[in-house]
């Protein structure tokens, strides 16, 4: 196993509803300790709430038992980069947010835009689709 970074925090949440909470309240920890405003703390809060939902609400509709979801929280250079692990790999035409049509944006997708700096989601090659979700420190 690699040392860990000193850097970043982890954590593996059942992929259900009932969850996601751990998960903001984990957001809101370590983003508070990295020193965001309450307003930067709370965005981040609900973003990665919003990609925890995405990934319950896909496992859900798939009819998938017993997955999880992996956060990771990792303080680089002034910026939060929080990557959210589905247990589920999205359809090519639904990786940029886009609905089954490849025309628009969900719901989820569009709520984190607006609350980061910068979101991603693309397809890993160990399976699994990733959230990545960017938002760097304000400067008073």
């Amino acid at each position: 196993m690699n040392s860990p970074n000193p850097n970043t925090v982890q954590l593996m949440i059942p992929c259900r509803p009932e969850y996601v909470s751990v998960a903001r309240l984990t957001t809101s920890g370590v983003a508070s300790r990295a020193g965001f405003s309450y307003d930067g703390v709370e965005d981040l809060r609900l973003a990665v709430g919003e990609a925890c939902a995405s990934a319950v609400e896909r496992a859900l509709k798939d009819n998938i038992q017993g997955a999880a979801i992996h956060i990771s929280w990792v303080w680089e250079s002034g910026r939060l980069v929080i990557d959210v692990l589905e247990p589920i790999t999205r359809p090519e035409s639904a990786l940029p947010g886009q609905d089954g049509n490849g025309t628009e944006k969900d719901y989820n997708r569009v709520l984190m835009e607006l609350l980061v700096d910068s979101v991603e989601i693309f397809n890993r090659e160990s399976g699994g689709t990733c959230i990545r979700l960017v938002k760097s420190l304000e400067r008073s």
